[in-house]
């Protein structure tokens, strides 16, 4: 990898400056992990999350991946897509706390609106 001393560098500017930060991306990661948790139709995968990125599974009766996404965008909540039915959201420094909890709060609200829509 030519450019891998690049990638390192800001993985160790991290580690030396921000390992702090870290533990405050897990904890605003585990609240819209809980969030997921709580909401029908939405599953953890893996169950526990330990870091702060959230893995989670959609099921069909939801819609795809890609519906969720847009429904929760148009929501101001940002995720990724990873599957059809695979989903991701990452927590890091440019996520605060009510930030966090507002991204759940619309994932509890939103989410089990959309089987009625389909």
């Amino acid at each position: 990898m030519r450019q891998a001393g690049i990638i390192a560098a800001g993985a160790l500017y991290a580690l030396e400056h921000h390992i702090d930060r870290l533990a405050e991306d897990h904890r605003h990661a585990r609240i819209l992990a809980q969030a997921i948790a709580d909401t029908p139709g939405l599953r953890l995968e893996p169950p526990d999350v330990e870091t702060n990125l959230i893995w989670f599974e959609v099921d069909r009766d939801l819609g795809t991946a890609k519906e969720v996404q847009a429904a929760l965008k148009q929501r101001g909540v940002l995720v990724q897509v990873s599957g059809p039915q695979t989903m991701r959201a990452c927590t890091h420094l440019d996520v605060s706390a009510a930030q966090a909890e507002r991204a759940a709060e619309t994932i509890r609200q939103a989410v089990p609106r959309l089987v009625p829509a389909r």
